[in-house]
């Protein structure tokens, strides 16, 4: 992770990846909203869909926080763990609404 080598890429792709949980966030809701009838089940999938997403969003503040260190050695390691609880975080939360909104699940 040296400033011109990848540490660059990491940096670029953040363009990108800003984007991501806002789109899959809103997919997400509108999917919930789709198969399911109104209530509790619908808002709280909705409501953890989301919350994932912002975990997402967190986490990618975190590591733009990092990659702005000359290295990411450099960075300090509150930061690294704090971004990957966040990681850790979403994907906990993430991968039951997505098994649960699965296409063919409704």
């Amino acid at each position: 992770w040296r400033p011109g080598g990848e540490l660059w890429h990491f940096r670029a792709h953040f363009l990108l990846d800003a984007w991501y949980p806002v789109l899959y966030g809103a997919l997400l809701v509108h999917r919930a909203a789709a198969l399911l009838p109104a209530g509790k089940i619908r808002r709280r999938l909705q409501a953890l869909a989301t919350f994932g997403a912002c975990c997402d969003i967190v986490e990618n503040a975190l590591h733009m926080h990092a990659a702005a260190a000359p290295s990411l050695d450099a960075a300090p390691d509150w930061l690294i763990v704090a971004a990957a609880a966040a990681a850790t975080t979403k994907w906990a939360v993430m991968l039951p609404v997505c098994w649960m909104l699965r296409p063919g699940s409704g």
